[in-house]
């Protein structure tokens, strides 16, 4: 590493049309991460209904900082509960990495 900053350009915004979850007992977590995940193209959805599968446009991908009962609950839905980590390696690499492809992207898996 040289200690010089790398121009970086994704390939286009890395969440188009992905409507994002967040679930967390924390609001510091939903506060920081809510700008990241609409400045990459995402949408943050706060209603419930969007959870349930018939729901007119229902939720792509939860986002959470912990497993509990919802996390839990919604991975029985077939809905992925993914880490931030799985955000991070989307922006790094300027794609959408498969949440399936590292445990540590996924925790309703753990």
């Amino acid at each position: 590493m040289t200690g010089k900053p790398v121009e970086w350009q994704a390939r286009g915004p890395v969440l188009a049309g992905l409507r994002i979850m967040i679930l967390s007992v924390n609001s510091m977590f939903k506060e920081l991460w809510s700008p990241v995940l609409v400045a990459a193209g995402g949408e943050v959805v706060g209603e419930l209904y969007a959870l349930h599968p018939d729901a007119p446009n229902p939720v792509d991908v939860v986002m959470a900082d912990q497993i509990d009962n919802v996390t839990q609950s919604v991975g029985q839905l077939s809905i992925p509960v993914v880490t931030s980590e799985w955000i991070i390696q989307c922006l790094v690499n300027g794609f959408r990495i498969d949440c399936n492809a590292h445990s540590k992207f996924r925790l309703d898996l753990v």
